[in-house]
């Protein structure tokens, strides 16, 4: 079973993944654009979230995400979302 020890850890991980690179690789500032792939993925719920707030209003916030995750990936800040389709090809 999931405790809630592990639970918090996995939080403040996805946090500080998020946090370390949005703000001291990219350097991501107020008007930035910025492109999060895998939107709806842990790292990325919280990187859109964290980079609408960072960008503001003047930003632009662009995910991916599956087809039946736009709403979710909309809904945690992105202005745009690119939908993925995986294709498989017979050989």
């Amino acid at each position: 079973m999931y405790n809630k020890v592990a639970a918090l850890y996995d939080l403040k991980l996805i946090g500080c993944t998020s946090c370390r690179f949005l703000i001291e690789k990219a350097k991501l500032k107020k008007g930035d654009k910025v492109f999060i792939n895998g939107g709806a993925g842990a790292v990325g719920v919280m990187a859109i979230q964290l980079a609408r707030t960072i960008v503001g209003s003047t930003g632009f916030v662009v995910a991916t995400c599956s087809p039946s995750k736009i709403d979710i990936v909309r809904n945690l800040g992105a202005d745009e979302v690119i939908t993925t389709i995986i294709l498989l090809f017979k050989k």
